[in-house]
């Protein structure tokens, strides 16, 4: 038994236990259900930093990054301060947001192409209307934002913060613009930036709305070590292949394809298809000959002819053209007509020889 426990022990011992505890810190930043399209930079031993905006006041400051070579909108190392990206949401059995291919890359993308594929339809229902809607892209923004709530929320440093273009971006765009062509506020500048303030009322999808967005003055400085620590937003995009989305719409259940019953394989056909459509022209070809004649002599196109003649010691029976007569029959008599084949014969009556 001692042996046994440490025989046990030693496979314990090995590189296998901490094998698992890699693939495991690789796996940290999946998520089973609601997936983002965002994860954890590659190498990374932290989890992402994520803000949650809660109903109430906030005031934010928006660090900017130089763009990575992934970034669809900025060449890399270009100076930036948002990832502005078309998502398509709740994508699958798991409801995953998934980058689309087409809207940000101009690549196919098998969701835009079933929803096109699926409008061109007629007489759809406004219930099918609905659902092809929550299908459509959906553009979302990426931030690196300091949050000023309170000071647990300051001490978090940077964190990323995802939400919707209209709700946000599209209003401080608006607010940032100054009248009569005066420019814009470089309000993401670590120099002479500003701080946003801004509120959020309701907690629901159709509820939410964020409100009264303005420019305030700084109250902290924007230091190198906080520029060194913003995330690179578009190295955090997940994105994935044509046939791994086509995968995860589908979700998974593509119907195999049917496999050919065993001992049952098709044999193929001795005569070739067009002998048989030859013969099926000839033999309509002597039937309208033979219209006012009688009816013309059948020709069996010859798959037909051999499956006859195919049979245990059966004969074939020769074509109506080449029916040779009975032994013993004489030459017709005069004046009888000949009928066609497959016409029935009339008897020809005979004359009766006059008394002398």
């Amino acid at each position: 038994m001692a042996e046994k426990r440490k025989g046990l022990r030693s496979k314990f011992s090995g590189k296998a236990l901490l094998k698992r505890t890699e693939e495991a810190h690789q796996r940290i930043n999946e998520y089973g259900k609601f997936g983002r399209f965002y994860t954890a930079p590659k190498g990374s031993s932290a989890p992402l930093k994520l803000w949650k905006c809660k109903e109430g006041e906030h005031i934010i400051d928006i660090i900017p990054f130089l763009a990575g070579p992934s970034h669809h909108q900025v060449r890399e190392g270009e100076p930036t301060y948002l990832l502005d990206i078309w998502v398509h949401q709740k994508v699958g059995m798991d409801e995953n947001d998934v980058v689309c291919l087409a809207r940000n890359y101009n690549e196919a993308c098998p969701i835009c192409e079933y929803l096109n594929a699926k409008r061109m339809e007629k007489d759809l229902s406004e219930e099918a209307e609905d659902a092809l809607g929550k299908l459509n892209p959906k553009r979302r923004c990426l931030y690196n934002v300091i949050c000023y709530d309170s000071s647990r929320e300051e001490d978090r440093g940077i964190q990323l913060w995802e939400v919707a273009h209209f709700l946000f971006e599209k209003k401080i765009l608006s607010v940032a613009r100054n009248p009569r062509g005066g420019g814009f506020v470089p309000f993401s500048s670590p120099d002479n930036g500003k701080s946003i303030y801004f509120e959020r009322e309701g907690s629901g999808i159709t509820n939410t709305q964020y409100l009264g967005h303005k420019f305030i003055e700084r109250q902290s400085t924007i230091t190198d070590e906080l520029l060194g620590e913003a995330y690179i937003l578009d190295e955090l995009v997940n994105r994935l292949t044509y046939d791994e989305i086509k995968k995860m719409f589908l979700g998974g259940l593509a119907k195999p394809k049917k496999k050919a019953e065993s001992g049952k394989a098709e044999q193929p056909d001795d005569i070739p298809e067009e002998t048989n459509r030859i013969a099926q022209r000839l033999e309509a070809a002597n039937q309208k000959e033979g219209q006012g004649k009688g009816r013309a002599p059948s020709i069996k196109p010859p798959s037909q002819r051999q499956k006859a003649g195919s049979g245990g010691g059966s004969r074939q029976r020769p074509a109506a053209s080449q029916q040779q007569r009975p032994t013993g029959q004489g030459k017709r008599p005069a004046g009888r007509q000949g009928a066609a084949p497959g016409q029935r014969k009339r008897p020809v009556p005979t004359q009766r020889r006059k008394k002398p």
